[in-house]
């Protein structure tokens, strides 16, 4: 997971130019967020399951990339299923973690469950997944 959390803030900062701050001093359970006025994420490190990291890292980036201004910040929320916004950040993340995945793995032994439990990739993202993978493999 090192790998890919380094992957992600080389892509972050280095093509997309937006700041990457990770710390482990917020408080269990305080959401990652994306600044877009000043191209910064910051990633809460102090979650339950650092699997999940990269799909917060991604999901931040994808906020930047994506051109999401509306709100001054915009906060990792794994339940909001609903908001436009957050589905296409989810979608981008989606989209960025599937290389990693598919990586020395047999095309025809890919299973989103699998995927989604690589990532802590909450349930309601499943059809995402599936759109997502089903595109690649």
């Amino acid at each position: 997971m090192e790998n890919i959390l380094t992957d992600l803030m080389n892509y972050a900062l280095w093509k997309q130019h937006i700041n990457v701050i990770m710390t482990g001093e917020a408080s269990l359970g305080t959401p990652s967020v994306a600044f877009p006025d000043t191209r910064t994420i910051v990633i809460n490190t102090n979650i339950s399951d650092k699997n999940q990291l990269p799909l917060q890292v991604a999901h931040e980036i994808g906020h930047l990339v994506n051109g999401d201004v509306r709100q001054k910040a915009l906060y990792f929320n794994p339940t909001n299923i609903d908001y436009p916004v957050e589905l296409a950040a989810n979608r981008f993340a989606v989209k960025m973690l599937i290389p990693y995945y598919l990586n020395e793995r047999d095309r025809d032994r890919v299973n989103v469950n699998e995927f989604m439990n690589l990532f802590v990739i909450p349930a309601h993202l499943e059809n995402i997944c599936r759109e997502e993978l089903i595109k690649v493999i």
